[in-house]
């Protein structure tokens, strides 16, 4: 570990690359600042929010009204119908069908929300709110299991009260295109931290430092993720001042949960230092390489992640299969679909994915050094 963390401290301290400095620092703010603007009447009509509809199974009970009740109070805030169902199987069979459907059933004294996984942000943004309600209901259910009494002292208009006076100051925040490429232009800058990753893996083979590293002791493994881990803590360290600049001083919505919105920036931070490592060792010549990684993957990736255009939830299916095999398109998702929609669903996938890919090229770069070893 000591031999990982002293790879670690020297790829900091020797990184010194003023355009490196400058591309992290002020790219995203300028992209958003130049997007946000010229792209806003096309965002805006894009992202217009679409009516949901919500069906629903009831059980005829006072809680089940008293739920209904809360709900469609809010009709004037957000867009959406409801339409009763005779049970949970046909509303399951309904939303399979429409992307932009929700289903409610009220079965021993539970309320589940069900929806359609590749749901609209409009969906996303009713589910939010649903699980919101629901969550309250379930609370009071489970109290009447231990004293089933206690519901009955329950003031169940003083929730709806409450409840829809603390929605309304929550949907009061609307999603500007400032806000969206606040999101996706950060996450398309961490992937240029793959340039200098790779950057330092051929400075260092150039100058013979990774033999000596190798004969010090160091294993294959313990320096291939040395490489990785210097880069994503130097980037993520540098990275938080255009973050502080977008959100403070610009004015960026990045939601109240930082603590999950950096866990998804830190893990696609890994994928990226461990993209410009392996191809770092794949490829000989370091142009090709550079070429590879500027020309070709940042761009494909940015663009099917909505890095350049935002591309709204009514797209063709075959298209929308296609954005998914890139790690922005789902970092990107699932930001948004938290900051927005209170929707966690995604991030875990996000989060799953950068990592799974940060484990494959590790694999393909340990292997990539034992063929030359082997060769050699």
């Amino acid at each position: 570990m000591r031999k990982i963390f002293a790879i670690i401290k020297y790829d900091i301290l020797a990184n010194k690359s003023s355009k490196y400095i400058m591309t992290i620092l002020f790219y995203p703010i300028v992209l958003t600042l130049v997007l946000g603007f010229v792209l806003k009447n096309v965002f805006y009509s894009n992202y217009e929010m679409e009516k949901v509809k919500v069906y629903y199974v009831s059980d005829g009970k006072e809680a089940s009204a008293q739920f209904l009740d809360v709900f469609k109070s809010l009709q004037g805030k957000i867009d959406f119908d409801m339409e009763k169902v005779q049970d949970i199987n046909e509303a399951n069979e309904k939303i399979g069908k429409n992307y932009d459907s929700l289903a409610i059933s009220f079965t021993d004294k539970e309320v589940k929300v069900y929806r359609n996984n590749n749901g609209s942000v409009s969906t996303e943004i009713v589910y939010g709110v649903l699980n919101t309600i629901a969550d309250k209901f379930n609370v009071m259910y489970s109290i009447e299991k231990i004293n089933p009494g206690a519901i009955g002292n329950i003031d169940f208009s003083k929730v709806q009260k409450d409840f829809t006076d603390f929605k309304k100051i929550e949907l009061k925040r609307e999603m500007t295109s400032y806000d969206y490429y606040g999101v996706a232009e950060f996450t398309m800058i961490i992937m240029y931290i793959s340039l200098f990753s790779l950057g330092i893996v051929n400075t260092q083979r150039r100058n013979g430092t990774e033999g000596r590293i190798f004969l010090a002791g160091v294993s294959k493994l313990q320096y291939i993720i040395s490489r990785i881990l210097s880069m994503t803590i130097f980037n993520m360290v540098l990275m938080t001042v255009p973050f502080i600049i977008l959100k403070e001083i610009i004015g960026i919505y990045y939601g109240t949960d930082l603590l999950t919105l950096f866990t998804i920036f830190i893990t696609l931070n890994l994928f990226a230092a461990a993209l410009g490592v392996t191809f770092g060792f794949l490829f000989k010549e370091e142009r090709v390489a550079n070429t590879m990684i500027q020309a070709v993957v940042i761009p494909a990736l940015t663009f099917l992640g909505g890095g350049y255009v935002y591309f709204g939830d009514n797209i063709p299916f075959v298209f929308d299969l296609i954005t998914k095999f890139s790690p922005l398109r789902w970092a990107n998702r699932s930001i948004i679909n938290m900051i927005y929609g209170g929707d966690y669903s995604k991030v875990s996938t996000s989060v799953a994915i950068n990592l799974t890919l940060t484990l494959i090229l590790i694999l393909i770069s340990y292997l990539k050094i034992k063929g030359e070893e082997k060769l050699s």
